[in-house]
């Protein structure tokens, strides 16, 4: 159980505690191996809890702001938000009454909270408003899915050292959580 308890508090995390040096970089690539050897020869890990957006990806699937909003569940409360500000009464006159002293430029933090993340090319010069709202969402969503792109990719790159990316490719997100973690293929 203490390896089920470490595997999935550093793996299901969806906050990358330190920047992403080789060393760690090389541990998500041995755990995509160990991914991989589970599949290929049938052993399950039944304690096994990783999040949606990397069960996705490693089932060649392309992340969803649903997949992001598990691990971080403001986020999607924030971007319907912004993308429904007329649908809550908001318009173009009262935004910045609603916004009240708040400066809010396209930089956001990142979930470390160590660094600032530009959502555009000089973002920190571009204000948000009204008419740049849902742009401002979008972009967010992007960038909190790009945030996790390193860790994600080195265990997909295990993961295809193992089982050749063509293969993974050929199961859904759940058949391949299902495989690794219930087992029971068919034989």
């Amino acid at each position: 159980d203490d390896i089920y308890h470490t595997i999935n508090t550093v793996f299901s995390s969806p906050y990358p505690q330190q920047r992403l040096d080789a060393s760690r970089l090389a541990a998500y690539r041995a755990f995509g191996q160990l991914l991989g050897i589970a599949l290929r020869t049938n052993v399950t890990l039944p304690n096994l809890k990783l999040a949606r957006l990397l069960w996705s990806t490693m089932a060649c699937s392309k992340p969803t702001r649903e997949h992001l909003a598990q691990i971080d569940s403001g986020i999607l409360q924030v971007v319907e938000g912004l993308e429904n500000l007329q649908g809550i009464g908001v318009d173009s006159n009262n935004f910045e009454a609603l916004l009240g002293d708040l400066d809010i430029r396209f930089v956001v933090p990142s979930w470390d909270l160590n660094t600032a993340i530009p959502l555009c090319p000089d973002g920190q010069c571009h204000r948000l408003e009204f008419e740049t709202a849902k742009k401002f969402a979008h972009l967010l969503i992007s960038a909190r899915i790009q945030e996790t792109a390193p860790m994600i990719s080195a265990i997909c790159a295990g993961l295809s050292s193992i089982i050749p990316q063509r293969l993974s490719a050929l199961f859904t997100e759940t058949e391949l959580e299902s495989q690794i973690v219930q087992g029971g293929r068919n034989q």
